[in-house]
């Protein structure tokens, strides 16, 4: 029995003779189209071995991929790497195939084996959200697959070495011409960064090609908050419409809806008066303390929520009833929270209802913007939001900071507009 009749019948390949020929099959003309030997396979990684083995046997990516509880993109990753120390290696996998489905080998079967399918970036993208998922909460992960998902359906890459600089900057045009805000293109060169920062780790990619991408510029404004008036009628309306603990809390701590939903019991500590927060878009885990507002918001959402482990968990509805379950609301639902909100306050009314997380992030920066009027450090209040870097804690907070400063008298300026006697600064 041959090597491939051994991979196909199930026997241990392992057992051939070091220098025995693993060819593939005819591809038509009577000659082998590539040979590979044992030895040659020795100089790979056992899961290379393994998985080129099978894919000799005229198995598809796809049958490697379910027979290890694998993605397809990993089984491709593992070609591409095996190929890079064994060239000719393409060529014997494409013809085993060809032969094994019956049809011709491919133009190319040098490039074939890696060409990917829908199923083989749908597998890059699941791993890729798959990583992203431990360290980031679940609303960010949910738009970063969103956004992946739009993003190579518009490209229609072949292979992930043809995710290019002007691939990247194309899609951005294209968001520019719909109309897109600046922070929106900004927010979405982010993510498909992000995503070819993996495809770099993984050998598919040299480089980051979303370095070479100039980021736009948002114009620069003063971030938006409630005035103090607002606030208290925002917290009158959330108490009468039952999610008054999820406003005072949001308001207190600055988290963002998607860490909120995230929130578990087991990350609050009264005793210490800080909460953690283990995922967050940062990708950063940190620690909010908790003032007298927050505490106060906590444990009347614990009167609610009961022994369940999350903080704000899901009601499921059904006929005659409904009930809490342990596990985080949707977007949805905390969407439609903001629906009062939005019929009294004009402040919300300028937030798209669609999206959740830009309402309630106006709470978030009314607490930065209370915190930064008050005299607290930007490098406080950007630890307080878990921003990565101070820069942008202070490009859009900094200013707010700045009040009347006895010094603007020395300019000699009287009420009527005149000059008066300057005098020299100490």
């Amino acid at each position: 029995m041959n090597t491939i009749a051994k991979v196909r019948s199930g026997g241990n390949p392992r057992q051939a003779q070091a220098g025995e020929k693993l060819r593939a099959p005819d591809a038509g003309d009577g000659e082998p189209a590539a040979a590979v030997t044992e030895g040659d396979l020795a100089e790979l990684t056992p899961t290379q071995a393994r998985r080129v083995r099978m894919l000799l046997g005229g198995a598809s990516r796809g049958d490697v991929a379910r027979a290890e509880g694998r993605s397809t993109g990993s089984v491709t990753k593992t070609i591409a790497d095996a190929a890079r120390r064994l060239p000719r290696l393409p060529a014997a996998i494409a013809a085993a195939r060809a032969a094994a489905t019956g049809g011709p080998p491919p133009a190319d079967p040098l490039t074939a084996p890696c060409r990917f399918s829908e199923e083989g970036w749908a597998g890059l993208v699941g791993d890729y959200i798959g990583e992203l998922a431990v360290t980031c909460c679940r609303a960010y992960v949910i738009r970063a697959r969103r956004t992946l998902g739009r993003f190579l359906a518009q490209a229609a890459l072949g292979h992930p070495s043809q995710l290019t600089a002007a691939v990247v900057s194309g899609h951005l045009a294209g968001l520019r011409a719909a109309g897109r805000a600046a922070s929106t293109i900004g927010n979405e060169l982010t993510l498909v960064s992000g995503f070819c920062g993996f495809l770099v780790g993984r050998g598919f990619l040299e480089a980051n090609p979303c370095r070479q991408v100039r980021r736009p510029k948002a114009a620069e404004t003063l971030p938006a908050y409630l005035s103090e008036r607002e606030i208290r009628q925002v917290l009158a309306i959330a108490r009468r419409g039952g999610f008054g603990p999820e406003v005072a809390l949001a308001l207190a701590t600055g988290l963002r809806v998607g860490e909120l939903a995230a929130l578990r019991w087991g990350d609050v500590d009264a005793g210490r008066r800080v909460l953690r927060v283990r995922k967050s878009k940062s990708r950063r885990p940190r620690v909010v303390p908790l003032s007298a507002a927050a505490l106060a918001a906590l444990r009347a959402q614990r009167r609610v929520s009961g022994e369940l482990a999350h903080v704000f968990p899901a009601r499921h509805t059904y006929k005659g009833g409904a009930m809490l379950v342990d596990r985080p609301r949707s977007q949805t639902v905390w969407g439609d929270l903001l629906k009062p909100l939005q019929a009294a306050i004009p402040a919300f009314r300028q937030k798209r209802p669609h999206a959740p997380g830009n309402g309630w992030h106006l709470f978030r920066s009314t607490l930065a913007s209370r915190l930064v009027q008050a005299g607290v450090s930007i490098y406080k209040v950007a630890g307080i939001l878990g921003h990565r870097d101070v820069n942008m804690t202070a490009r859009k907070y900094a200013a707010l900071a700045i009040g009347y400063d006895q010094a603007i008298e020395l300019a000699g300026l009287d009420a009527a507009g005149g000059g008066g006697r300057k005098r020299r600064a100490s």
